[in-house]
C-alpha cells in the first residue's frame, strides 16, 4: 500500500515528506479530538495495548477547555 501512495504523491507533486502513517496517524488524533474513545480508536487501528493507542491522543487547547465546561 506504502509504494501505491508513494506513485500517487509523486504524480500529484505533493510533498516527499508525506507518508502513509502520516494518515493513520491524522485518522486516529482527529477521532480522538471529537471525542471517540480511546478503545475504538484502538480497536479501529488494530493496536494490542491501548498505551499504543495513547500516543495518539493529541489534545489541543480547546479540548481541555472543553473537558473542563463540561463541570
Amino acid at each position: 500500500m506504502n509504494k501505491q501512495f508513494r506513485k500517487i504523491l509523486s504524480k500529484s507533486n505533493l510533498s516527499d515528506k508525506i507518508y502513509f502513517h502520516t494518515l493513520r496517524h491524522s485518522f486516529a488524533s482527529q477521532l480522538v479530538q471529537k471525542g471517540v474513545s480511546l478503545y475504538v480508536v484502538k480497536e479501529l487501528l488494530g493496536h494490542e495495548d491501548l498505551s499504543t493507542t495513547q500516543i495518539y491522543a493529541h489534545l489541543q487547547q480547546q479540548n481541555l477547555r472543553d473537558a473542563v465546561n463540561l463541570l
